[in-house]
């Protein structure tokens, strides 16, 4: 098989992972748990702390669990020549956005591009996009890294 030889265009939708909403639960209740101690010793006052939890729990649940914000990630689009582009709930596409960095595992990937001076950040998990899809992204981005490792 030929080196350059292209890689056909890779589709990735998106939808609700299990494994995604226990995080996001577990992480904002986990930070309720802590609270507890604090807003037991000084009262009332420190309810106004359980805020910014309940405020971050409903913008993560929106925008990466339930994919219903306007500004939610719904596909991705990796073509032939390695550009990315990203659509939004909103209809909007992003064309080439820069992949800054990935982070692959068999069960999870995190995806962190920049567009223009906006920065985003996509978590793949294995129970959120289609297997074979995942599989073929994980390929492709070990193999991005490899050319980029060899190119001067």
């Amino acid at each position: 098989m030929s080196s350059t030889r292209s890689a056909p265009a890779l589709i990735i939708e998106r939808h609700s992972s299990v494994q995604l909403k226990t995080i996001v639960i577990a992480i904002h209740v986990g930070a309720v748990i802590l609270l507890v101690p604090i807003i037991h010793r000084f009262g009332l006052v420190a309810m106004l702390s359980l805020v910014p939890v309940i405020v971050s729990m409903i913008y993560y649940w929106r925008q990466t669990v339930l994919l219903v914000n306007k500004q939610s990630v719904m596909a991705l689009l990796l073509d032939a020549d390695n550009v990315w582009s990203l659509l939004r709930r909103n209809g909007e596409r992003l064309k080439d956005c820069r992949l800054v960095s990935a982070m692959v595992h068999p069960k999870l990937i995190v995806l962190s591009f920049r567009y223009h001076k906006q920065r985003l950040s996509v978590p793949l998990f294995l129970d959120g996009v289609d297997a074979e899809i995942h599989r073929q992204l994980r390929v492709r981005l070990r193999l991005m890294k490899a050319n980029v490792e060899v190119t001067p």
